[in-house]
């Protein structure tokens, strides 16, 4: 298995996008991504009537 540094090759800002793609790729869903807050990280949504998943 490969193993990969990705300090080396992202900024934590697109580190999270990243992170954000991957799992709408693997869920199949689309999620709503959010500027960093207060905690300096990025957000996302996605909700559908009564369920949601927040990242």
């Amino acid at each position: 298995m490969r193993t990969y540094n990705f300090n080396d090759k992202l900024d934590w800002n697109q580190f999270q996008k990243l992170v954000c793609e991957i799992i709408q790729h693997r869920e199949k869903l689309p999620f709503q991504a959010f500027r960093a807050g207060k905690d300096k990280g990025m957000d996302g949504l996605w909700f559908c009537g009564a369920d949601n998943i927040i990242l």
